[in-house]
């Protein structure tokens, strides 16, 4: 599960874990696996990796997303980059 380490996604991981699944949180800090999906370096390296870990997940919880808030003329192109690729281009990867 991408996006579990705050807000929503750490609630969704945490009851989802109560409950007796066998969930693995993705994302900044953790709670497994410590990620940050900004990196556009190591994004596929990283993927590669959990896939690795877990070959066959059942489900997969794309959580994770961020936004940018602020009247357009504050907004700069690698804010407009960064929600692209998190939103958008992390998910498609997986």
């Amino acid at each position: 599960m991408t996006g579990a380490s705050s807000g929503f996604g750490a609630g969704v991981y945490s009851n989802l874990r109560y409950q007796g699944h066998e969930v693995y949180g993705v994302g900044l800090g953790g709670p497994d696996f410590n990620r940050d999906f900004l990196d556009r370096e190591d994004i596929e390296e990283d993927i590669n990796e959990i896939f690795d870990l877990f070959p066959d997940p059942e489900v997969l919880l794309l959580n994770a997303a961020i936004t940018r808030i602020d009247f357009l003329p504050n907004h700069t192109l690698k804010n407009f980059k960064d929600v692209l690729h998190v939103n958008l281009l992390v998910p498609f990867l997986f």
